[in-house]
């Protein structure tokens, strides 16, 4: 039997200062843009030192930001991309002076350099399911020395063959040996509704002590 199916994505929309009038503040605090023009950005890692990863998934690298002048804006001169060539990269974590970012189907490792920049992304897992409807996969170092990572599955319809699809995956510290840490995350549910894979964002999330009302869209 041959299946003919439709996608439609959204049409992305410029940001425009008229938008951010929308953005609703509580009372004694402001709301100003930052940076612009960052293409399709993702995921934001801060450090210490005020220093910003971003994450580009569309493109498939990261950038790092960071506002020297102290102005409270990142402007062309204060943002650079530090890492490519990595297929919808999306969810990055740092841990002993690396930096770990997830894609569709692997995790890569990088050094961070003390300006920021990073070194060429080398294999840390491989082999991870397809991403299909949910490629937006996060990461997080758990307290007990494990990377989870969550993966969400190639659709919303029904079961999938790859027991790794919609599921939170439990690696070890050198990448080489993984286990399914929690299920159910992107495919039907017992109820008859279904389950996007940031369910599985907020368990890594419950499981690594990093609880939040927050989430990446699918």
């Amino acid at each position: 039997m041959t299946v003919t199916a439709t996608r439609n994505e959204p049409t992305p929309l410029q940001f425009t200062a008229d938008k951010l009038s929308l953005l609703k503040v509580p009372a004694g605090f402001t709301l100003k843009v930052m940076a612009t023009g960052l293409g399709n950005a993702r995921m934001l890692h801060v450090m210490p030192d005020g220093g910003i990863y971003l994450s580009r998934r569309a493109q498939g690298d990261v950038w790092y930001l960071k506002d020297t002048n102290r102005d409270g804006q990142i402007s062309a001169t204060e943002r650079r991309q530090v890492a490519q060539n990595m297929k919808q990269a999306h969810g990055m974590d740092v841990r002993n002076g690396k930096m770990y970012v997830v894609g569709e189907k692997t995790i890569w490792v990088m050094n961070i350099a003390r300006d920021g920049s990073l070194s060429v992304p080398r294999v840390f897992a491989d082999g991870f399911p397809d991403a299909g409807q949910h490629p937006a996969r996060t990461l997080k170092w758990g307290p007990d020395g494990y990377l989870y990572a969550s993966f969400g599955s190639t659709n919303n319809d029904a079961p999938t063959p790859n027991p790794e699809e919609a599921t939170m995956l439990r690696i070890s510290p050198d990448g080489k040996t993984r286990e399914v840490f929690a299920r159910a995350c992107g495919t039907p549910s017992a109820s008859g509704g279904t389950r996007s894979a940031a369910c599985c964002t907020a368990r890594i999330r419950a499981a690594t002590g990093t609880a939040t009302t927050s989430r990446p869209r699918n």
